[in-house]
């Protein structure tokens, strides 16, 4: 199973994610913003990352410009999700020619476990920061 990080600014979504991916077997930390990601990745290792494209003033693309530039593996394994109409029927597509796949809320669990699955055939956590031991 995949240790995945769920990064949205709404605190129910993050808990309903973390509950529900953790009944189909996988570990899954949660954060409310860039700068706990961050703190995230110092600390653990993860497979993928899901990642709300709008975190109140900041955004998802300013994630992904880190992760591109600290852990370019783990990059390659990041799923927008949004919930703005307006965006998917702009943006969508940009993020899509560029290889990210974009998930609207409300979306379907499912759908967050098997990219979480796909994950764990080749993992992207070989550039991670290893946990601290206990």
């Amino acid at each position: 199973m995949a240790t995945v990080l769920f990064v949205d600014d709404e605190e129910s979504l993050r808990r309903a994610v973390r509950a529900a991916l953790g009944r189909r077997g996988h570990t899954v930390h949660t954060a409310p913003s860039v700068a706990r990601a961050i703190r995230c990745f110092e600390l653990y290792e993860f497979d993928g990352v899901f990642v709300d494209v709008w975190l109140g003033t900041e955004s998802g693309f300013d994630l992904l410009s880190w992760l591109q530039n600290h852990r370019p593996r783990l990059a390659k394994h990041v799923v927008f999700v949004t919930g703005d109409v307006v965006f998917r029927a702009t943006d969508n597509r940009k993020l899509r020619a560029l290889g990210f796949p974009v998930l609207g809320k409300p979306f379907a669990i499912e759908d967050l476990d098997a990219h979480a699955a796909s994950w764990t055939h080749g993992s992207a956590s070989s550039d991670a920061v290893h946990p601290p031991p206990s």
